[in-house]
């Protein structure tokens, strides 16, 4: 719901920051024979590409690793799939999850997501969930901080820019950088 109202408010075109963590894996399914795995996680936002280091014999790995995607447009999806590494062989497929966000959802500040891991649709061995906390911020447009630059209110609180332009000979173009 919070979705298609900022859609339809924004018309869906609002520049967003985004920073992506994978924080850590739960529970993920057992793709080597010691009965462990060796979990990485891609992660894809738009042509953007990240990857996680490999943690090594872990069902439940902790990765603390940050992806700073920079400027986006909202909505923004997140895919991630994570990959068993395998030395000798072809890495394992371990499962896949989206999720798509925009600004509304981040009035409170980051915010952790867990992501379920599916499968592809064939029989795979698919478990667990993967938990990212993610940053997502309003930023102006190159023409908003154009006009508040012109009228001399970058830099001001929203309160001392209301004052400047409220005194007399204040408004646009009124209000002086102090």
């Amino acid at each position: 719901p919070h979705r298609l109202a900022a859609m339809a408010a924004g018309n869906g075109a609002d520049e967003l920051e985004l920073n992506v963590k994978v924080v850590q894996g739960t529970g993920l399914a057992a793709c080597d024979k010691n009965g462990l795995s060796d979990p990485y996680v891609r992660l894809q936002v738009g042509k953007l590409k990240g990857r996680t280091a490999i943690k090594k014999k872990t069902l439940d790995p902790v990765w603390d690793e940050e992806f700073p995607f920079g400027r986006v447009a909202s909505p923004v999806e997140i895919q991630l799939e994570c990959w068993d590494w395998d030395k000798m062989s072809s890495d394992d497929f371990m499962g896949r999850a989206s999720c798509v966000l925009d600004g509304s959802d981040f009035k409170m500040g980051p915010r952790d997501i867990t992501l379920q891991l599916l499968g592809r649709g064939k029989d795979e061995n698919v478990s667990g969930s993967i938990v990212l906390r993610v940053t997502l911020e309003a930023k102006k447009s190159e023409a908003e901080a154009a006009a508040a630059e012109a009228n001399g209110l970058e830099g001001l609180g929203a309160e001392a820019a209301r004052d400047a332009s409220s005194e007399p000979g204040g408004g646009a173009g009124g209000a002086r950088r102090g």
